[in-house]
């Protein structure tokens, strides 16, 4: 083996073939150091390229439109310790000065993150010679009030990827920096935050985090199935705690990401119900995630069970507690019976204006939170059948106007007990086809008078006689009980005198007190004139006999000062 590269020239000339075999083991001996040095290179290429899409995941995108330079790119950055070192410290240092025009309140590291504190806005020179650079921007305790006023909109962040903004007077956002190359926004705790314009995100298509937490959030914008927020592909955390949402704004795209694992402190996102809470001391907070659950799964049930119904999901505190209610409205759908099953948690339903007979239907609903049934204008002819039912017993309102119950077909008895001394019932029966008679004229009246407080439309109801329509509750029995001794002269002629000596016995209690008010008023107008008016002409006699007594005083009082003077000037 040739062991220096003088001697193998010198051998070579003089023996070609051995040459050949010289330059042969040369290239063996070095190749282990040349396959080393290309596996390392390879490593270095990979792993700078994995770190920088994990700083930039949108860098992707990039290399698909540019793999060239992805390619010169990386192999540059896995070279970098082949190259010298004085380029990249020139290079980071022409950063640096440009963004020392932002002033002491602001620190830019790492020829990339620029942090700044107590700024009330960004100065022309700082967004012209920085702002380029700038690829995590970090705002603390601003003095700006809207993205506006800080100034930011005459920067060119086109490398602008992370932008955070917490601790400052933010009140709106109406606008954000580079939205269409945006990973990560942080907007929290900025506690006058009420504010913003949500379809700034329609543009923020490489959103990956989202934190609104700790604001005063309370208005939410109108999202429909296709909203921005929940179809953004890459967002993978949200936070919208520690704000005051008002239960009001649909919010059934916080669930969508609930369910995907985007959402954050979901079981400390609440909302208020301002509407409902109107005039009350005591403040509800419903959980977002639970109310948006229940909602759901009630508009699957009311599309399963009630079909051709609308369903109503709302939320109200009862009982110390948070609970949940669903009105059904099935009113004038020419349903022929009720729905076979109700949605959860229903407490209302409303069949008016259909072609109902029968709400036997309601004995099957066990375990119902069934309080109010409004069946009016109807076929209905009897609810009997409803004497035992959970419903009867438990309803708050029960209306079946203008309908054809007769009195015989409602358990009278069974349909106004109270179960405990708080509950309130309220009955209505008006229109209900009455026929006067004995039967009217004495049980239903007599329950009517009872009753009244719970059958609430009961001052009313009336009942038919000889084509006249006579109220129930001032039905005479006389006039239609057949055989009965009360329509007897003598009671009649006794009863009416009776009636004749009360109106006499008031009419002498209010003519005796008329009387003795008018001798109380003459009483004090001869006490007037006796003793005040006398005291007063007394008064004046007086005074008149004192006026000379005090004119002769002021004129002695005057000889006298008179004297004093004359004696003085003497």
């Amino acid at each position: 083996m040739c062991s220096t590269i003088s001697k193998r020239i010198s051998f070579d000339d003089a023996f070609p073939s051995r040459r050949c075999r010289c330059v042969g083991d040369a290239m063996m001996a070095t190749r282990p150091e040349t396959i080393r040095a290309v596996v390392w290179l390879l490593v270095l290429i990979l792993a700078v390229g994995t770190s920088q899409r994990q700083m930039h995941p949108d860098a992707s995108t990039v290399t698909l439109r540019n793999n060239s330079s992805l390619i010169s790119n990386s192999w540059n950055r896995a070279a970098r310790h082949f190259q010298p070192e004085h380029h990249h410290r020139n290079r980071r240092n022409d950063q640096q000065s440009s963004c020392l025009s932002c002033g002491n309140k602001c620190n830019f590291q790492d020829g990339q993150n620029l942090t700044c504190y107590n700024v009330s806005r960004f100065t022309p020179e700082c967004l012209a010679n920085c702002s380029a650079f700038v690829v995590n921007l970090t705002i603390v305790q601003g003095g700006f009030n809207t993205m506006n006023d800080s100034g930011l909109l005459g920067g060119n962040f086109t490398q602008l990827r992370i932008l955070t903004i917490r601790h400052s007077n933010l009140t709106r956002v109406e606008w954000l920096p580079n939205p269409e190359r945006l990973i990560q926004l942080n907007l929290s705790n900025n506690t006058k935050l009420r504010d913003v314009a949500w379809h700034i995100f329609n543009r923020t298509t490489q959103l990956e985090i989202l934190i609104l937490a700790n604001n005063t959030l309370s208005r939410m914008a109108k999202l429909s199935d296709d909203s921005s927020l929940a179809n953004l592909p890459g967002l993978s955390k949200l936070d919208l705690s520690g704000n005051e949402w008002d239960c009001v704004w649909d919010f059934q795209f916080v669930l969508k990401l609930h369910e995907r694992g985007a959402l954050v402190n979901g079981d400390h996102l609440m909302c208020k119900d301002t509407k409902s809470q109107q005039g009350s001391w005591i403040e509800w907070n419903y959980s977002i995630v639970k109310r948006e659950t229940n909602k759901k799964t009630v508009n699957a049930e009311c599309l399963s069970r009630t079909k051709c119904c609308d369903c109503k999901f709302t939320s109200e505190g009862k009982e110390g507690r948070v609970s949940y209610t669903v009105q059904v409205d099935c009113s004038y759908k020419q349903l022929t019976s009720l729905p076979a099953q109700l949605p959860s948690f229903t407490n209302e339903l409303d069949v008016t204006g259909n072609n109902l007979t029968s709400l036997d239907q309601v004995i099957r609903y066990r375990n119902q939170s069934l309080k109010i049934l409004i069946a009016d204008d109807n076929q209905i002819v009897s609810i009997r059948n409803l004497s035992n039912s959970d419903f009867i017993r438990n309803f708050s309102r029960f209306s079946l106007k203008n309908n054809y119950i007769s009195p015989y077909e409602i358990p009278l008895e069974d349909i106004v007990q109270v179960p405990t001394e708080f509950q309130i019932k309220y009955i209505y029966l008006y229109n209900n086809s009455w026929e006067c008679d004995c039967n009217m004229a004495t049980k239903v009246r007599d329950w009517l008078w009872k009753y009244r407080n719970i059958v609430n439309d009961s001052s009313i109801l009336l009942c038919s006689r000889d084509g006249k329509k006579i109220p129930v509750l001032h039905l005479l029995p006389n006039l239609v009980c057949e055989g009965s001794r009360l329509n007897d002269t003598a009671a009649l002629a006794e009863q009416e005198e009776h009636e004749i000596f009360l109106l006499h016995a008031i009419i002498y209690v209010e003519v005796a007190a008329i009387c003795v008010l008018a001798l109380k008023l003459a009483y004090d107008f001869w006490h007037y004139f006796r003793y005040v008016t006398l005291d007063r002409h007394q008064v004046a006699l007086n005074r008149q006999q004192q006026q000379p007594k005090l004119i002769q005083n002021k004129m002695e009082n005057f000889g006298i000062k008179k004297n004093k003077q004359k004696t003085m000037l003497t």
